[in-house]
């Protein structure tokens, strides 16, 4: 292999891998988000049964509170949504690793070493974490890549902003 298919290879490389990498940080903070949302509504659900317990002296509405509570404790558990986020961050993270190796690669022969390493990681990530989303997939197709550095670019956020005015 001559430099020129080195260097054209490992730019395809970093591509992918910068996508890969995207995504799944894109997917760790949606999950870590939905987290919060449900663990919050939950606490807030508990917290109203509490204080219009005494208010009121209708227990029925108290049960319901408790009750809606937990089966929301029960679903996030359902989810294992602390398990799936720590696959997606580990996932993002070893990505970030592996494109910071990619950026040491010099030769033939260390590109390999790469190549091999970073396929073992790869299966291991697509065994363990959850699969990404295809509108993460999509959103990622809307950026703007300027020099490797990835400047976000979401159409969406632009009709949001047109629907406001």
């Amino acid at each position: 292999m001559n430099s020129y298919n080195i260097e054209e290879h490992c730019h395809d490389l970093r591509s992918t891998y910068q996508q890969h990498w995207w995504c799944r940080r894109h997917h760790y903070f949606r999950l870590k988000k939905e987290q919060l949302v449900m663990n919050m509504i939950s606490l807030f659900l508990v917290t109203c049964g509490v204080i219009i317990g005494p208010l009121l002296t209708n227990a029925i509405v108290v049960a319901l509170c408790s009750v809606a509570a937990v089966m929301l404790k029960g679903f996030i558990e359902h989810k294992r949504y602390p398990t799936l986020i720590d696959m997606n961050r580990f996932a993002y993270t070893t990505y970030v690793k592996d494109l910071q190796e990619l950026k040491l690669v010099k030769d033939g022969a260390e590109l390999e070493k790469w190549i091999y390493k970073t396929n073992l990681t790869h299966a291991i990530i697509i065994d363990l974490a959850p699969a990404v989303p295809d509108y993460i997939k999509r959103k990622y197709r809307n950026i703007d890549k300027i020099d490797g550095n990835l400047t976000v670019w979401v159409k969406e956020e632009e009709e949001e902003k047109e629907d406001m005015v």
